[in-house]
Order: structure tokens, then sequence, then C-alpha cells
């Protein structure tokens, strides 16, 4: 499998801190994270469909707030098309400012994402990262970057891994 990224900017990579931006042909990094199901959601259970979109988001941001009905919209359009989704939180919220929390009554913490997620009506999947960031550091969604230059991002997973990286932010 490979990530195809769909909303982020451009991001340089961080190497020394094992931060980075997936290329092209990139295999896609393995997790396992909790859900707010109460389970444990690894990459491999979602090899079934043709495309796997992953969206980092969180409880706090203003711009993925802003981003949720298009996403929904999205999920809508291609309900049925072989899409599967998957909402994973990349921050901790340890690791916001003061003035980041006056955009929502929620932080990112684990517990408040669950209210969030019921709050905004997610059918999908909502994955915690904000302990280890193993998926968000490899990825597009640095978690040094929780502004909305790199919040949110989305990155598909396709089976031929093959990677079209910022496929919805470029022009045809």
């Amino acid at each position: 499998m490979a990530l195809v990224g769909l909303f982020a900017a451009g991001m340089s990579a961080d190497a020394e801190d094992g931060l980075g931006d997936l290329t092209i042909g990139d295999p896609a990094p393995d997790f396992a994270l909790p859900g707010i199901d109460g389970k444990t959601h690894r990459l491999v259970e979602y090899k079934g469909g043709k495309v796997l979109m992953i969206f980092f988001t969180s409880n706090h941001c203003p711009t993925s707030h802003g981003v949720e009905a298009r996403v929904k919209k999205l999920l809508a359009d291609f309900r049925g098309k072989g899409l599967t989704f998957v909402a994973i939180n990349p921050n901790h919220p340890d690791g916001l400012s003061v003035d980041e929390l006056g955009y929502s009554k929620y932080n990112d913490g684990f517990e408040d994402m669950k209210k969030y997620a019921a709050e905004r009506g997610f059918d999908f999947p909502y994955l915690y990262d904000g302990d280890t960031q193993s998926t968000a550091k490899p990825t597009v969604a640095s978690p040094r970057r929780t502004s909305s230059s790199s919040m949110p991002s989305a990155n598909c997973v396709t089976r031929g891994a093959s990677t079209i990286p910022n496929m919805l932010t470029r022009r045809p």
C-alpha cells in the first residue's frame, strides 16, 4: 500500500526527529492505534477497499472543523464505491498552547475525542495517535505543526502502491 496526500500544505521533512513527507510510491506507515470504539485499529484491517483515506484531524482545530462538512459530503458521494475512511487525531492535549483552545470546548485528549465525535456525528473510525505520534510523524500531519498549515490533512492508501501527493489541492 502507498499513501496519497489529499489535503495538506507543503511541509519539509525533518529527518532527525522522525518527521517527514511521503512521496509517490512510499509505503504506508503501519499503525496500531486505539479507536473511540474501544478497539485497536491496524492498517492491515483496511485492505479490503479500493482506497483507504486516512484523515488527520483534531478536536480543537478550527480548520479541521471547517472541512468536516466537505469530508462528510465526500464520504456520502463515495459510499459503496470502495472508499474506506479512518480519522486520526495526532495531537496530545499537553502539546496545545492556551491560544489554541479557544476554538472548541474539547481538547485533543482521547476522552474528549469520544464526546467530539458523538456531537459531530462521526460514523467512521476515529483513532488516537497523540501519545506516540507513530503514524503522524512519517506523514504530512506533523504533530509539531498543529496549525492550519498542516491540519487537517488526508492521505489515501491505494492497492496498487501508487501515491499521488496533495491530490485535492492540485489543479487539473
